[in-house]
């Protein structure tokens, strides 16, 4: 390898790992994002269910995201640029995706009382 190319690639990679990523001045909380996670996790579940029993109706979930997005009060660009950023921040997302599964195992067993 080039001595230049080698420097470069050097760089690139300190420069990476020193650079801290920042979060957009409107980042969701985590415990909103856990709760947003949730809910649209429940509107998949029932996408699916409807498209898979011919006896129920369809419906288009895109407006079931959008009314998600109502509840808590945040816009889909938000939504969405906030994932982006806990997208690269891996433990951040994985505890969001934590507290998500650990409510939904919570409503399952409510309904099954």
């Amino acid at each position: 390898m080039k001595p230049i190319a080698l420097v470069l690639i050097s760089s690139l990679f300190w420069a990476s790992c020193s650079n801290k990523i920042e979060a957009p001045d409107d980042v969701i909380s985590e415990s909103v994002m856990s709760k947003i996670v949730l809910d649209l996790t429940l509107v998949d579940a029932s996408y699916q269910v409807s498209q898979s029993k011919a006896a129920l109706p369809k419906f288009k979930k895109e407006l079931f995201y959008e009314e998600v997005m109502k509840k808590h009060g945040v816009k889909r660009d938000q939504f969405i640029r906030s994932l982006d950023y806990y997208a690269q921040n891996t433990k951040r997302l994985q505890a969001i995706y934590e507290v998500a599964q650990k409510n939904l195992s919570q409503k399952q067993a409510e309904t099954l009382k």
